[in-house]
């Protein structure tokens, strides 16, 4: 996950994923937060977290790890 948001850690605001651990999502998780996470080949392509709520799903992340749509053999 961090590497899909290294290219952002001097953005103004930065991105707050850069200060996630996994401590940090395995709490989010056990209070209600969901996530997908997708493999190609085995390589982990993505994963996207959204929470449930009275109105419906909150987005809150969407993390893609390949480059130009092109999965490593």
């Amino acid at each position: 996950m961090l590497q899909a948001f290294k290219e952002y850690e001097h953005a103004t605001p930065p991105s707050s994923a850069l200060s996630e651990t996994v401590a940090s999502i395995e709490r989010a998780l056990n209070l209600g937060e969901q996530a997908f996470i997708s493999y190609i080949k085995e390589q982990l392509v993505a994963m996207v977290r959204f929470k449930e709520n009275d109105e419906g799903d909150v987005f809150l992340s969407l993390i893609l790890l390949f480059r130009n749509n092109r999965v490593k053999d």
